[in-house]
């Protein structure tokens, strides 16, 4: 569908390279993503946006914007149509006031319920509406939801807030059209929900089937020599949630970063403060579907049936880790970390056996942590499993 890519960071920085002169930068990307694109970037706390419906690899403006901006806070996409022509009002990112947003994906069946989510959209934002694409639909949709929490015009928005009107959204969205895919590899799917929100200061991001990558820190910083702001963090994981730099894309880009995939459903932002938080996935039970389906259905589902039987079991591994990383016991009996990769265990118990619902911390704000560890301590949810759980040495 489209690709995105975010930026955030503690000092004024060129994002050229991301842009442009990386293997696989948007620029070269655009090949396969040809109707359109969009730069935002903030000066002195406002939002600054070039986009057009030209392909930017065909288009000198998108070279001459990548190499001018400089910014504490960049969202660029290119888009592969779905709904709506390629045309300036349907490229993204969109904007109202100090808000800009990019999604990719689709909402399934929008055309028919195009005026379900219209009347669910605040009249007062309703009128900014200007294009086609059920993305824009989107945004508005969450405005609706933080304008009830906060003032939008406010720059001093919580982060904790903007998560959950977007969570809220999410799960009406999935209300009207049945849930979000969980095919990342297809397009058949009927709703995907991927996208990236951020007034400057906070950044948020979902993935809602559609790959998304995060970076926080390097391999080894080019500019470490004469950078001020060169700090334990930019070269390692963080201890207590604090960072210098996040890149969030849709691909991991070629160069000094360290990329990690997000899982399906994870909602992930960083604050005014550069505080990484990660929030509660499958709060709703519309959105995760656990307490309605069980995870057998869940995991099998129709769209990928018709997989080689390698994505299949990669499908299948991607689902049970983005759902383990969802709470503390799952964390704990899902994988085991050995020979410095994670394996995957009773995947057939997952796959035929109904889960009965699981607490899952509701926290908001839990600093992320891309390093946690996974024990194997035992899980009062599934005492039947212990012995097989607790067992490091039988694992193979």
């Amino acid at each position: 569908m489209c690709r995105l890519f975010g930026f955030r960071s503690v000092v004024q920085s060129q994002v050229h390279q991301s842009l442009v002169h990386a293997e696989n930068a948007l620029l070269r990307q655009s090949e396969k993503h040809p109707d359109g694109w969009g730069v935002a970037y903030y000066q002195a706390d406002v939002p600054q946006i070039v986009k057009s419906g030209n392909t930017a690899s065909k288009d000198g403006l998108y070279r001459r914007v990548s190499s001018l901006v400089t910014s504490r806070t960049v969202l660029a996409h290119i888009r592969k149509a779905t709904t709506g022509e390629p045309s300036f009002v349907n490229s993204h990112p969109f904007q109202y006031g100090q808000w800009v947003f990019a999604h990719n994906g689709k909402i399934g069946r929008f055309d028919a319920i195009k005026s379900q989510i219209m009347a669910r959209i605040d009249p007062s934002l309703r009128a900014n509406i200007l294009g086609e694409t059920d993305s824009e639909h989107i945004f508005f949709l969450i405005l609706t939801h933080m304008s009830r929490r906060m003032n939008l015009h406010h720059k001093a928005a919580h982060l904790h807030d903007i998560a959950a009107a977007a969570q809220e959204a999410i799960d009406e969205i999935g209300e009207l059209t049945g849930g979000m895919s969980w095919c990342p590899s297809s397009d058949e799917g009927p709703t995907f929900l991927t996208f990236i929100l951020t007034d400057g200061f906070n950044m948020l991001a979902h993935q809602g089937g559609k790959e998304l990558h995060i970076s926080t820190y390097k391999k080894r910083c080019s500019q470490r020599v004469d950078c001020p702001y060169l700090s334990p963090v930019c070269e390692n994981p963080s201890l207590n949630g604090r960072v210098n730099h996040v890149i969030i894309a849709s691909e991991p880009l070629q160069g000094e970063n360290i990329w990690y995939p997000l899982g399906f459903g994870e909602l992930i932002g960083v604050d005014e403060s550069m505080r990484l938080h990660q929030f509660p996935r499958f709060r709703n039970p519309l959105h995760s579907s656990l307490h309605s389906r069980g995870l057998k259905s869940v995991a099998s589902p129709a769209c990928c049936e018709r997989l080689p039987t390698r994505r299949k079991k990669r499908h299948f591994r991607e689902i049970i880790f983005s759902m383990s990383v969802t709470s503390d016991i799952f964390s704990r009996h899902l994988l085991l970390k050995r020979k410095g990769r994670f394996q995957y265990r009773f995947l057939n118990f997952f796959l035929t056996k109904e889960i009965p619902h699981v607490h899952v911390n509701q926290n908001l704000g839990r600093p992320f942590d891309f390093h946690s560890e996974f024990d194997s301590t035992s899980c009062p949810a599934f005492p039947a499993w212990n012995g097989r759980t607790n067992s490091h040495s039988g694992a193979k």
